[in-house]
């Protein structure tokens, strides 16, 4: 298991910057969430499950001053059928 997966990290890149092989640092902002009820569990292994159907809306600035919105979902390790992780980030 590497750092990411151990700690569930999330990449976050410019895209534009992707596309003109730049290299930046991506700060997402004005962070906005749906409003379902979701609950945590812990399975047999006492491993925390977190099935979350809420969405985050967020506006982000890179450090080469492109600008975007982007969505996320939130999570869990186990790979949740519901849960499809990063989705969208637009310049």
């Amino acid at each position: 298991m590497n750092h990411e997966q151990k700690y569930n990290l999330l990449k976050m890149i410019c895209p534009e910057c992707k596309k003109l092989s730049e290299t930046s640092k991506f700060f997402p902002s004005e962070v906005l969430t749906t409003d379902i009820y979701y609950s945590s569990w812990y399975d047999e292994e006492g491993r925390q499950h977190i099935h979350d159907d809420n969405v985050k809306s967020f506006f982000w600035v890179c450090s080469n001053k492109h600008k975007g919105t982007g969505e996320l979902d939130n999570r869990c390790w186990c790979g949740w059928i519901g849960n499809v992780g990063f989705l969208e980030v637009k310049v």
